[in-house]
């Protein structure tokens, strides 16, 4: 599904406005039907400045075309003849498109008859503010976010993810174009490349499905983002046919500055044949692969290590977790019952009333109460916190969100009721770098608010 690239305003710290380049690309033997929608755009009050772009055959037409269509009536237009940035803008032959820039990238584009003045465009030309507030109109559509140290994603319904980096506030879309995918498979296939990747692309052409897709999207350090992601390969079998071997989980590590996919690491032979991996997680410097062994029927969460050299990722170690034993007594849904958290050295099952330190399977009670007899959803995890002197759980009860303190000397809890879940949206309820902070989305508005709890 297409969707508009949206910008994000950045508000939690004072970073200077990232200005944006406002540019319509304008052929004028076709563009008499688009003058409307031209003058719709002009009128806009926050929109300073718009470069009018046309190929450099009609730069001795400006006389001409400001008589034709009046664009001398409105002083921040600027009409620019240069036949590589109308190649570089222009994606329609024959009509006029409204394209909005930042400096690292397009962030929004339309035909000019389709442009509609509302608060999502207006958003493109609003002024950071010094608030505690994350503003973009993308942010009502989220379906959920993840908080790393460095970068904040939040991923859509459809897959799409949105990644801004925390330190300098620039938001982008991350996503598998085709020069991605391109340089992806020349990771992959190294020097069979250019006998290997016309079958992958002919695949693609015929079957757009195939193309490569991104699962999941998670920070891997500073400078970078883990994609997990299922990569289309094949091979041939002993009769010479082309056998596809469709979903094969990879792991990329794409460079957040550049916009391009690093490295990518398999799986090796050690991880069990069967094991189906869902989830992958960089938690203090270690890796998990959380999934299922068709095998043998269970869920597993496994301890995996880096292999730069080969580009693979072993398994180090079975963290041995299984499903709560007081989940088949309380009924906990099927589609629920491998739902956890993980957040540094803390692991959960999110309708559990237990933490356990992944270092050493050492397990710590979270004392809800009536948790025994209560209904199976009764109590839902959201995130995990730890400091030196106590663990925090965050978690909804009772039409109520909440964060429980847990002292690590005595286990002594103490408990805040930080709001009403009828004025937010759950699925974007996280801590925020301590056990005192959350980040949450209030119902019917564009902006993640962070709050400081006092216990």
């Amino acid at each position: 599904m297409k969707r508009t690239i949206l910008f994000i305003i950045w508000l939690l710290l004072s970073f200077p406005s990232l200005a944006v380049e406002t540019y319509i690309t304008f052929n004028p033997a076709s563009c008499m039907s688009c003058v409307s929608g031209i003058y719709r755009i002009c009128k806009v009050d926050k929109i300073k400045s718009i470069q009018i772009v046309a190929k450099e055959e009609y730069a001795n037409d400006t006389d001409e075309l400001n008589k034709l269509y009046e664009f001398n009536r409105f002083p921040k237009i600027k009409l620019v003849f240069s036949d590589s940035l109308y190649k570089a803008l222009s994606t329609m032959k024959y009509e006029a498109e409204l394209v909005i820039r930042d400096k690292h990238n397009e962030l929004y584009r339309r035909n000019v008859k389709q442009v509609i003045v509302n608060e999502q465009l207006l958003a493109y030309y609003a002024v950071p503010q010094r608030i505690d507030s994350l503003c973009s109109p993308f942010v009502g559509r989220t379906a959920g976010i993840d908080v790393g140290k460095h970068y904040i994603v939040m991923f859509g319904e459809y897959l799409d993810y949105n990644v801004i980096d925390r330190t300098t506030g620039v938001e982008k879309m991350v996503k598998l174009t085709e020069p991605v995918v391109v340089d992806l498979y020349k990771l992959l296939y190294k020097d069979n490349f250019s006998e290997r990747y016309p079958v992958i692309e002919e695949m693609i052409i015929e079957t757009p499905t195939y193309k490569p897709t991104i699962e999941d999207i998670r920070e891997w350090d500073k400078e970078n983002l883990m994609i997990l992601g299922n990569i289309k390969d094949y091979r041939h079998n002993k009769t010479g046919d082309t056998v596809f071997m469709l979903n094969r989980p990879y792991v990329m590590k794409y460079k957040y500055n550049t916009g391009k996919i690093t490295s990518v690491y398999q799986l090796d032979a050690t991880i069990p044949p069967g094991f189906d991996l869902w989830q992958f997680y960089v938690a203090d410097d270690k890796y998990y692969g959380q999934g299922y062994d068709n095998d043998n029927d269970l869920f597993k969460l496994l301890e995996l290590t880096c292999n730069e050299k080969t580009k693979t990722f072993s398994m180090k170690r079975d963290t041995k977790m299984t499903q709560p034993s007081t989940y088949a007594q309380r009924k906990v849904s099927s589609l629920e019952e491998y739902n956890i958290r993980i957040k540094g050295n803390l692991m959960c099952f999110v309708y559990d009333n237990k933490i356990t330190l992944l270092n050493s399977g050492k397990q710590v009670s979270i004392p809800f109460k009536d948790y025994v007899t209560s209904k199976w959803n009764a109590y839902e995890i959201r995130d995990l916190h730890e400091d030196k002197e106590c663990y925090y759980v965050l978690y909804v009860h009772d039409k109520e969100f909440h964060i429980m303190r847990l002292r690590k000397d005595n286990m002594m809890a103490d408990d805040v009721v930080v709001g009403n879940l009828s004025s937010i949206e759950t699925t974007k309820l996280k801590l925020y770098h301590a056990g005192n902070k959350i980040i949450y989305h209030p119902n019917g508005k564009e902006c993640l608010l962070i709050k400081q709890v006092e216990f």
